[in-house]
């Protein structure tokens, strides 16, 4: 369904609120759930019911009620809510120190493993760049206090993190900064991020072999200035990957098997699905040709990003953690060292990890890019889920990053955001753990300084997740 440049940012917003109520809703249970679900449903229809026209509202509506009409059916998956059987750790015992950041089980879980050998959890910061992309409006740092240098921002910014608990950054790390702390890269390799409006939005014909040179020059290009440094954590791929078909349909966007069926007759996209068709029949899903898609597009990244870098941990692409289907990471298993995921809400999903990591058979996952904010009285909105204090975001942060630590394959946590920027184009803040004008959100900060000090304290002293830490022990939670 083609939307406007205006409707596509209202979608989105909705599509936020969505995530953020379906964080509230899980805190909630019997009749008060049912009851704030179906008020929320109601608001969600009034607000789609204006954004969308007539037309589109009927093609909406038609669906939804057709898929909610199947689910009710068929019989659904297995259900997943209760305890699951543990799944084996998927990473070899360590040998020996290598130099390079590397993967490996240690004191009973997956573990980051330093050049030097250690076990190392990564606390880290995402999108330290932005400090050199302000607003409009808000105050030029870069220019003014650093002198568009990054060599001059570098020992400042790493300064801050350190004094904080951080150990580390994630992408978006300027490269002087990369020289002197622990950081993980990104790499781009497909124009499927979920955040992307429709004009950028795109599904590669992974088939093709035009587009697997091109991808493939991609990485040479990106990989070559980091393959050497003994900082680099590891690689990812694609940021927010849209591989869910349902989710493709309904934000308008398409999926990526449709993208394969729409294309042109002499494509080899097009004439692979045709090729699945006719030896399938009756029983061509489109799930199955998702899986090979997943399989071919993995193939080609794994395999060159190891050919380039074969010293460096894999992440592979960073999944929203509720928009990926378990097929298309049991496809990328092979081709990556550990999962990279994305979550959203402000409670630790521990049944959503569990099937990740199911999924991957049993590799570790590193939570690569997570926040909770708080409003200002500069900007009421901001992204993420969102709550009232500082104070409180603190200490909802602190349950969030111990809940991850008792799970025995959580590789580290890194945060959303450096420095705070406001996104005109949405209206809200990227709040970040300094101001625009370089000044700290100091109770965030010195409230999170504590939790990560005892977070990597009870990393040194893992004995095994045998039980829950209480309110009154120190588990990272700031007691005022």
């Amino acid at each position: 369904m083609e939307l406007t440049e205006k409707q596509e940012a209202a979608f989105q917003e909705q599509e936020r609120l969505r995530e953020e109520s379906l964080g509230k809703l899980r805190q909630l249970t019997g009749e008060e759930r049912q009851a704030a679900a179906e008020a929320f449903q109601l608001k969600r229809k009034v607000a789609l019911q204006k954004l969308f026209t007539e037309e589109q509202w009927k093609r909406w509506d038609d669906y939804w009620t057709a898929y909610w009409s199947r689910q009710d059916s068929e019989p659904g998956p297995p259900d997943t809510s209760g305890p699951q059987p543990a799944m084996p750790l998927a990473a070899p015992d360590l040998e020996e120190a290598t130099g390079r950041f590397q993967v490996a089980r240690m004191n009973g879980r997956v573990s980051l493993v330093t050049p030097e050998g250690k076990p190392f959890f990564s606390l880290g910061v995402t999108h330290i760049i932005a400090l050199s992309n302000p607003a409009e409006g808000e105050p030029n740092l870069f220019v003014n206090r650093f002198g568009r240098d990054w060599s001059n921002a570098a020992p400042e910014v790493e300064k801050n993190l350190r004094g904080w608990g951080y150990n580390s950054t994630g992408y978006g790390t300027p490269g002087p900064l990369g020289e002197r702390i622990p950081y993980a890269e990104g790499i781009h390799t497909a124009d499927t991020s979920l955040y992307f409006g429709n004009r950028q939005f795109s599904y590669p014909d992974v088939f093709d072999p035009g587009w697997q040179a091109e991808v493939k020059q991609t990485l040479r290009k990106k990989i070559e200035p980091h393959k050497n440094n003994p900082n680099l954590i590891g690689i990812y791929w694609t940021d927010m990957p849209l591989w869910d078909l349902q989710y493709g349909r309904r934000s308008g966007k398409m999926n990526w098997v449709e993208a394969m069926k729409s294309l042109p007759a002499e494509a080899p996209g097009r004439r692979r699905y045709e090729e699945f068709v006719a030896e399938r029949g009756d029983q061509a899903a489109d799930e199955d040709f998702l899986r090979l898609i997943a399989r071919t597009y993995y193939k080609v990244l794994g395999e060159e990003t190891r050919r380039l870098a074969p010293d460096s941990v894999i992440f592979g692409e960073r999944y929203g953690s509720n928009i990926t289907p378990s097929i298309v990471i049991e496809e990328a298993a092979p081709w990556i060292d550990a999962v990279a995921v994305q979550p959203y809400g402000n409670l630790f999903n521990a049944a959503e990890f569990d099937r990740i990591h199911r999924a991957s058979g049993g590799k570790g996952i590193l939570i690569c890019d997570h926040n909770i904010s708080f409003p200002t009285e500069e900007h009421p909105k901001t992204m993420w889920t969102q709550l009232p204090t500082a104070e409180e975001v603190a200490r909802t942060h602190a349950k969030y990053v111990n809940d991850a630590l008792a799970k025995p394959y959580i590789l580290g946590y890194h945060r959303c955001q450096y420095i705070d920027r406001f996104q005109p184009h949405r209206g809200v803040l990227k709040q970040g753990l300094v101001r625009a004008d370089g000044t700290p959100h100091g109770e965030l900060v010195n409230l999170i300084a504590e939790t990560n000090r005892a977070v990597l304290d009870r990393f040194a002293n893992w004995d095994g997740p045998s039980r829950e830490l209480t309110p009154s022990e120190n588990a990272g939670s700031p007691q005022r």
